[in-house]
């Protein structure tokens, strides 16, 4: 993952930490992009960040799409 993207998530880790939120659900894909740099029109994806993991769920169509993206 780039570094600037993991700076964002960082931001986004201290924002939550500050507020007492263990985990944050992202559904707009445009939201999912700025994050990790994954994107896929209407592509039902999910972002979930906690204070330790980064899940994406995504449809299995852009699963290799995805993979390449994240790398």
């Amino acid at each position: 993952m780039e570094e600037y993207l993991s700076e964002r998530i960082d931001k986004l880790r201290k924002k939550l930490c500050e507020k007492n939120i263990k985990g944050f659900l992202i559904f707009k894909d445009e939201n999912i992009f700025y994050l990790t740099g994954f994107y896929s029109k209407d592509s039902g994806s999910i972002l979930t960040v906690t204070d330790k993991e980064i899940y994406l769920l995504v449809h299995f169509i852009y699963y290799e799409q995805a993979k390449r993206q994240l790398v």
